[in-house]
């Protein structure tokens, strides 16, 4: 396979740095894009450079803040100025979310969407008309393990999860013709390197015993859908989804 040039986005931590360093060491000129690579992320940035240079591979890093589209565009418009072409995206940012549902307000249920979803359009609205004008590759979505197994406690983050995880369905009736496959990537757990950001603490303090039923919640039997020792348990008809690296296929399991 030729080399390609990707556009890993979220790639300062977790999934996505680790996506950007693999795709990177198997050849292919990647561009690790974070939020604030000068300031904020400047030392994921150093980082990924020192990885650059110690393993001699191409791996570049970005500024791309996707809660608005010009640094969308502008990420866009670099690696086509330099390579012209976009091969592959790889939309990974976001951030993680745990607290009970009530506890959020509105303003931070709003500041995850835009975050987790919206920020993905974003990216998608950026790469798509260029892709579409290039050779056609994946447009991949890394998905999680939460918008298909209930979980009590991260239910604004799974309700985020899962509407950012019907965009690549989705934009496959309206891509296919031009040679471009949206497909899902489900990673297992992330132990270490992702953002987080939790529910309101004051939101919390103001409500009782709101946390205190949570936990009971997590640890109890008679919650549906959660079992006993803080096991939660599928819904009905519904299959776990095994972690993946394939870029066509989500495997599951029974």
């Amino acid at each position: 396979m030729s080399a390609l040039n990707v556009l890993v986005t979220g790639a300062s931590t977790g999934v996505g740095r680790l996506s950007a360093r693999t795709l990177a060491g198997a050849g292919h000129t990647v561009h690790a894009s974070m939020p604030d690579a000068t300031d904020h992320d400047a030392e994921n940035a150093a980082a990924a450079r020192r990885h650059a240079q110690d393993n001699e591979v191409d791996l570049r890093t970005a500024d791309l803040n996707i809660t608005r589209q010009g640094p969308a565009d502008s990420a866009m418009n670099t690696i086509i100025t330099a390579h012209d072409r976009v091969d592959v995206v790889v939309r990974d940012v976001g951030h993680g979310a745990l607290g009970p549902a009530e506890a959020f307000t509105p303003g931070r249920l709003v500041g995850l969407s835009d975050t987790n979803l919206i920020g993905a359009h974003r990216v998608n609205r950026a790469a798509l008309p260029r892709m579409r004008r290039s050779r056609p590759g994946p447009l991949v979505c890394v998905g999680s393990t939460t918008s298909r197994v209930v979980h009590p406690v991260p239910g604004p983050y799974r309700a985020v999860k899962t509407a950012f995880g019907t965009l690549s369905p989705a934009a496959r009736f309206e891509v296919a013709r031009y040679g471009i496959e949206p497909v899902t990537v489900v990673p297992g757990p992330v132990t270490e390197g992702a953002g987080r950001c939790g529910c309101d603490a004051q939101a919390v303090s103001g409500r009782g015993g709101l946390l205190r039923d949570t936990a009971e919640a997590v640890v109890g039997s008679d919650v549906p859908g959660c079992g006993p020792a803080g096991h939660c348990c599928l819904p009905r008809r519904t299959t776990m989804v095994r972690g993946t690296t394939g870029t066509r296929h989500q495997g599951r399991k029974p």
